[in-house]
């Protein structure tokens, strides 16, 4: 895991893993995306807070390849989860 990040407010959390499976840009990246994402989706949900995070990769001249998982959960309350990502493709011998 290159990213993660834990968002905080009242009873609800948020939190994020992210990996940058590996690409130039992906260790900047990793350190920005994880609280853009936490951030946006404890204000407007998990898929605006991935989907904002893509948009940063953007800023990059060759914008990076990563996965992450964001959940948000609150006692009482239904876990949700959203993925979004470029899986790593496995490592194929010759």
């Amino acid at each position: 895991m290159d990213g993660q990040h834990v968002q905080r407010r009242g009873e609800r959390v948020c939190a994020v893993a992210l990996d940058g499976a590996g690409y130039r840009g992906a260790a900047a990246y990793a350190a920005v995306a994880p609280a853009v994402i936490t951030h946006t989706g404890m204000a407007m949900g998990g898929l605006a807070g991935l989907t904002t995070a893509g948009q940063v990769a953007h800023a990059y001249e060759v914008p990076p390849h990563a996965s992450a998982v964001y959940a948000c959960m609150k006692p009482g309350r239904v876990t949700r989860l959203s993925a979004a990502g470029v899986p790593r493709e496995p490592h194929r011998s010759r």
